[in-house]
């Protein structure tokens, strides 16, 4: 039996068990992903994506996989490549959706990964890399929790006192909500809504304000968010393990075309957070917190990630099924080191003293340095790429896939 169905019938969750269904009984032929952007359908948007589904009662070792085609073509350019059941059992043992690798190349570099390093939170037994972790869709969702929000002109009104980027009055604190477009990777200062008139701030596509340099060096500015939560609302949010005053947040969001990373993640203040930021809650002490943060950020997870997403969400059963790495493979040298870029990266202002102060340090903000950033994340990259064991060939084919993506 051929058909034409979309993409997500074999990749999201929710059809786990009819994929699971056929990989077990060796049914499935040939999975072959189309993204919509050759046009081969003209009426549907150039984003949808849609497979050619082949099935069979005769029972098939390995299954054909080609994704991410534009035109059939571009089923005769080398893209085809082969996995077995076990392989998919491999890459995804919690849901057995099918991956879609853009390449054959794609195909045997992250299965090599996937052999050598555990998922992140197994279903079928118990994890073996040491985390302990608990995601959160925000704090807040942005439509059922809108009526606990509070703009800046109501709580002016209501006669609350600014200070900084939170409002005080008769012993009530409101603090900001975070949402994804404030952060950037180690940078929850990356966009600001000051600035912005109120027309393009609560409209369907808010606009937000990139900070200056200027801006970014001083460690009394703040960004300014669209609305404020109660604090005590926000401290009944958050989970009774987590001990931190601060939070680890990523973007939910991922879009190959306006990033050439698909996850984006940061430490950010103890604040209100939007569902558009996931929140990671450890049981794990701050040093080891920094070696998740850099891991996530690392760009070989994030090559891993390309290659697992096949919508514009950044999903838990993704996020559960990635490859990292266990606590065990960090030694007390590499742990000391990764902690103090990542001081240096995050702690640019004050809004984080009580992060720098997990980590053993007293001192006053890191300048933001752009040059210098860019090379504590390029040592921090080398630093996973050793620890994912990646040759230098494989490496560079890694790198070269950024462009394509960028």
């Amino acid at each position: 039996l051929g058909m034409i169905v979309p993409t997500a019938i074999a990749t999201d969750e929710s059809n786990k068990n009819l994929i699971k269904d056929l990989v077990e009984k060796k049914s499935l032929v040939s999975f072959f992903d189309f993204t919509n952007r050759g046009y081969l359908f003209h009426d549907t948007e150039s984003t949808f994506s849609f497979a050619l589904v082949t099935i069979t009662n005769n029972g098939i070792s390995e299954v054909l996989f080609a994704a991410q085609l534009w035109k059939l073509q571009d089923l005769k350019k080398n893209r085809i490549y082969k996995l077995t059941a076990d392989d998919i059992l491999l890459l995804n043992p919690n849901t057995l959706n099918l991956p879609v690798f853009r390449l054959p190349k794609d195909a045997e570099i992250v299965t090599s990964i996937h052999r050598l390093i555990p998922i992140l939170q197994p279903i079928a037994y118990e994890s073996i890399n040491g985390w302990t972790v608990q995601f959160r869709q925000g704090l807040f969702n942005m439509t059922s929790n809108s009526n606990l929000f509070r703009k800046k002109s109501q709580l002016e009104s209501d006669g609350y006192i600014a200070n900084g980027n939170e409002y005080t009055h008769n012993q009530k604190r409101y603090i900001p909500l975070y949402e994804a477009k404030h952060i950037n990777q180690y940078n929850h200062r990356a966009a600001t809504f000051e600035g912005v008139p109120n027309d393009l701030i609560y409209g369907t596509r808010p606009r937000t304000n990139k900070p200056t340099i200027r801006e970014l060096n001083d460690p009394d500015w703040s960004v300014l968010p669209r609305y404020w939560v109660n604090y005590k609302d926000v401290e009944r949010k958050i989970s009774n393990n987590w001990k931190y005053s601060w939070l680890i947040g990523f973007r939910n969001a991922v879009s190959a075309v306006a990033d050439s990373r698909s996850l984006v993640a940061t430490i950010i203040p103890r604040v209100g957070v939007g569902n558009s930021m996931p929140v990671v809650f450890l049981e794990n002490h701050a040093k080891e917190c920094c070696l998740f943060l850099a891991n996530l950020n690392s760009f070989i997870l994030d090559y891993v990630v390309k290659q697992k997403v096949s919508g514009g969400n950044l999903n838990f059963y993704i996020m559960h099924q990635l490859p990292i790495i266990p606590i065990s493979f960090y030694n007390m040298r590499i742990t000391d080191y990764i902690c103090e870029h990542i001081l240096k990266l995050i702690y640019n202002s004050k809004e984080m003293c009580a992060f720098a102060n997990d980590l053993g340090f007293d001192s006053k903000p890191f300048e933001w340095n752009e040059d210098e950033r860019l090379s504590l994340r390029a040592d921090l990259d080398i630093i996973y790429a050793y620890l994912y064991r990646i040759s230098k060939r494989d490496l560079e084919y890694i790198l070269d896939s950024f462009d394509v993506y960028a």
